[in-house]
């Protein structure tokens, strides 16, 4: 199995096999306390083969086991190794992908095979690159849930920001008063002006679910005239 994967990979699960009655990943990929493991169990034991990373960037992670090792790849790279003999265990009730307990966590390109790679095709993997549906990718990222409340939350502190500094004003500028009725409406009504500013900020290249509280502030102030319809 292999995808793309950022963020602080803190007690998730990008992608696993799972036994619900024994709350259990048998085979996949996990996290645990910012390390990503490729963990696989068989009838009576448990391997990890696990890695940190630079949680700002995207990274190429696989994991394959052979029936003798246990490996997980980073970035085209082996990075760890684990060994564990005999099959898999066949105990699943499902495959759960995207399962979140910590931070928000980007991933892409999930891809499962029935074989176990080579190490040189899982660096063609990581070296070939990943087209990207830029208007499905700035889509999921407006209506994601985590997103959407920390533009909300950066939208009402601006809100009452920009409203008291225009109050405060003896002879408002038209903009500002626009500005200003901005700010009443989104406090006002957060959930339809959220959503406004959670498209303006998720069509920017340069944002994806990852994107720090500072750089969500200065999104928000920077869509600030735009959803106003002021121009400066």
């Amino acid at each position: 199995m292999m995808m793309w994967l950022k963020g602080t990979i803190d007690f998730q699960v990008p992608l696993h096999w799972y036994n619900a009655a024994g709350n259990t990943a048998l085979w996949g990929i996990i996290g645990q306390s910012g390390a990503v493991k490729i963990q696989a169990r068989n009838a009576t034991n448990v391997a990890q083969a696990s890695a940190t990373w630079d949680t700002t960037a995207w990274h190429h992670v696989a994991g394959t086991y052979d029936g003798a090792v246990v490996r997980l790849y980073v970035d085209g790279a082996l990075a760890d190794s684990a060994r564990l003999r005999g099959p898999l265990r066949t105990d699943v009730d499902a495959v759960q992908m995207g399962g979140w307990n910590g931070p928000d966590v980007g991933f892409d390109d999930v891809r499962i095979y029935d074989v176990c790679l080579d190490p040189p095709a899982i660096e063609a993997a990581a070296a070939a690159p990943v087209v990207e549906n830029s208007l499905a990718a700035h889509a999921a990222l407006a209506v994601h849930t985590g997103f959407v409340a920390r533009i909300k939350a950066a939208m009402l502190e601006q809100a009452v920001i920009i409203g008291q500094a225009v109050l405060a004003m003896e002879s408002p500028s038209a903009i500002d008063k626009s500005r200003l009725i901005l700010a009443q409406s989104s406090l006002a009504d957060p959930v339809s002006y959220g959503s406004r500013f959670s498209w303006a900020v998720a069509c920017d290249p340069d944002v994806d679910v990852t994107v720090d509280d500072a750089a969500v502030v200065q999104k928000v102030v920077a869509a600030w005239n735009l959803i106003a319809g002021v121009s400066v």
